[in-house]
């Protein structure tokens, strides 16, 4: 049989967390977004839990997914940055020679997670062929996006009191965000996997590695 692996970009998460949420919740992971964003990531995770337990939607499947044969894994990491395309902090690396502050939400808090962690954990899940589940690849700790933006101006040498902190409500976005999207790691310690480092090691790489 061949050990199959997903990996899930956007997650959505329950609006109400105050703790890391963990890989398998016991309650609809739903978010203060849209309908239809939630939808769409379900229906992301449906085809790989139904493959193998016959479930067709995501409160059947729910019930089922321990009973995964042990060669099915996705991988749910928010929140990505890197070297290549637009993301985050390329925004911000732009915005801080553009504009003399940059309002930033601090009351959305999250984990940013640096591509090349998350391939290298990808890479050591597969080698690993763990049970399935869902594992979060996910840099470890957490921050709001407006302490983030502060480290990565504090890494280029810019100051970061020009970052000002804003509410969700003053910075209104199409789709609203979740305030508190950290998800846990218990998972990889369960197969003997180490969790990934923690964001501001991961920050501190990229920065000097450099961003086109």
């Amino acid at each position: 049989m061949r050990w199959r692996s997903m990996v899930k970009v956007r997650g959505c998460w329950h609006a109400r967390a105050a703790t890391p949420v963990p890989g398998w919740c016991r309650s609809q992971p739903t978010t203060c977004s849209p309908a239809m964003r939630r939808r769409r990531t379900l229906k992301a995770q449906l085809p790989i839990r139904a493959r193998h337990t016959g479930a067709q939607n995501w409160w059947a499947s729910r019930q089922l997914s321990r009973n995964y044969p042990k060669r099915t894994t996705s991988c749910a990491p928010p929140g990505c940055y890197g070297h290549q395309g637009n993301n985050f902090v390329k925004t911000m690396l732009r915005l801080e020679k553009e504009r003399d502050t940059i309002d930033v939400v601090d009351d959305q808090v999250g984990q940013p997670t640096y591509a090349a962690d998350l391939a290298t954990q990808i890479v050591a899940l597969l080698d690993a062929r763990p049970p399935a589940g869902i594992f979060h690849g996910t840099n470890s700790g957490s921050v709001s996006w407006h302490g983030f933006t502060q480290e990565i101006f504090r890494l280029m040498g810019a100051d970061p009191a020009r970052v000002i902190a804003v509410t969700s409500e003053q910075f209104v976005r199409p789709a609203p965000r979740p305030a508190y999207s950290v998800l846990g790691h218990q998972r990889w310690a369960d197969v003997g996997l180490p969790k990934m480092r923690d964001w501001r090691e991961a920050i501190a790489e990229a920065m000097q590695r450099g961003f086109d």
